[in-house]
C-alpha cells in the first residue's frame, strides 16, 4: 500500500472493521475510478523482501501459531450474489 500512497483518487484505504456509510452507486463509481488509476501506477523497482527464502522460512515458522490464535478467515460471508464480493475479483485479472 505504500507504493500507493498519495497515487489514488480516493483516500489509501484503511481497515475500518465496518462497511462504508457510502450509497453502492457511489461506492462501485469509486471502485472503478481506483482500478483506473491503479492499473496506470508503476511498481517501486525493487519489490520486496530480498531474500524471499527466508521470508518464506520465517512465515513459516510462525504461521501455525499465528492462525491457532487468530484463527483462519472465514469465507462463509461471501455467498453467491453478494455484489461486494465481486470488487475483489475485478482488479486481479
Amino acid at each position: 500500500m505504500g507504493a500507493l500512497r498519495g497515487k489514488l483518487p480516493v483516500p489509501t484505504p484503511r481497515l475500518h472493521g465496518r462497511e462504508p456509510d457510502v450509497p453502492d452507486v457511489e461506492v462501485a463509481a469509486q471502485v472503478g475510478e481506483v482500478l483506473r488509476v491503479l492499473h496506470g501506477v508503476e511498481p517501486p523497482g525493487v519489490l520486496g523482501p530480498a531474500d524471499w527464502a527466508a521470508f518464506v522460512g520465517q512465515r513459516r515458522a510462525v504461521c501455525v501459531e499465528r492462525q491457532r490464535k487468530r484463527g483462519l478467515f472465514d469465507f462463509e460471508p461471501a455467498m453467491r450474489g453478494a455484489f461486494e464480493y465481486e470488487f475483489a475479483s475485478v482488479g486481479f485479472s
